[in-house]
């Protein structure tokens, strides 16, 4: 869930992502981030302890809650969506293994030559907040497509860079991997 507004009167939207346990929303920012977003937290969470346990309600005055908006997301999964023919799409997630990171780029194609769309994804981040961990779970990888929208990772593929890719960049049949301050990779798409 997100709840956001300009609560703090400063000319840029706020937004306070929260979480579910037991079916109440609590805030996913530690106090001293939400205080570091919104200063004016500071004068109600003085200290830890009022924080602590505090649930989404309880964050904002009612005041503040009007003409706040709300969102909740149900999937964070990683996927394609599939037009059907018609402008009908539903979504198709990836396996297990293209779940282990954030994707931050994708390059698409037949690599397999079996005339079905593959997918070469890559990811993997040392930016989130301290709260939330580095994403480094996932090599590239290939997603060998069946044609029915659904993948399966191929492991025997040859591609397990790992670290942080950022972009990918097709040139002939190349493709280079641009990492976070690393030296770029380059492998060749050719079976």
């Amino acid at each position: 869930m997100v709840y956001a507004k300009d609560f703090d009167g400063n000319g840029s939207y706020d937004a306070v992502l929260g979480f579910y346990i037991e079916g109440k929303p609590y805030p996913m920012y530690h106090r001293d981030q939400l205080i570091d977003q919104m200063p004016m937290m500071r004068k109600k969470f003085y200290r830890y302890r009022l924080y602590a346990g505090t649930t989404m309600d309880k964050l904002f005055t009612p005041e503040q809650q009007k003409g706040m908006d709300t969102y909740s997301a149900n999937c964070f999964e990683s996927g394609v969506f599939i037009n059907d023919g018609n402008n009908h799409y539903h979504f198709e997630a990836f396996p297990d293994e293209g779940q282990f990171s954030n994707i931050s780029d994708f390059y698409t194609g037949d690599f397999d030559k079996d005339g079905h769309l593959d997918i070469i994804a890559a990811g993997n981040s040392k930016d989130p907040e301290i709260g939330t961990g580095d994403y480094d779970a996932m090599a590239v990888m290939l997603l060998k497509g069946d044609g029915t929208g659904k993948f399966k990772a191929d492991f025997m593929s040859g591609l397990n860079e790992r670290g942080e890719v950022r972009k990918m960049v097709a040139v002939g049949d190349r493709i280079i991997l641009l990492k976070n301050n690393n030296s770029a990779v380059v492998y060749s798409l050719k079976k």
